[in-house]
């Protein structure tokens, strides 16, 4: 997901995280996973106040020093 700078600060990436959120459990999930980069600290800290926790990367190879994954279970 993306959000224009322009359009940021005005709630919207955590209207479009929770839209996902809710479209995905309405359809049986019960986890999500995400990746985002180390240095996108915007995504970061959006992901980690709606209650995304750390989780080893679900590529191989992936470079920790680049890439970060977060999961969250739904329904929490």
């Amino acid at each position: 997901m993306y959000v224009a700078p322009t359009a940021r600060g005005h709630g919207l990436g955590r209207h479009i995280l929770q839209s996902l959120e809710d479209q995905t459990a309405v359809r049986g999930a019960t986890q999500i996973v995400l990746k985002t980069g180390v240095s996108n600290h915007g995504a970061l800290a959006l992901y980690q106040n709606s209650g995304y926790t750390p989780r080893p990367s679900y590529v191989p190879g992936r470079d920790p020093l680049v890439n970060r994954a977060l999961t969250k279970r739904l329904g929490d």
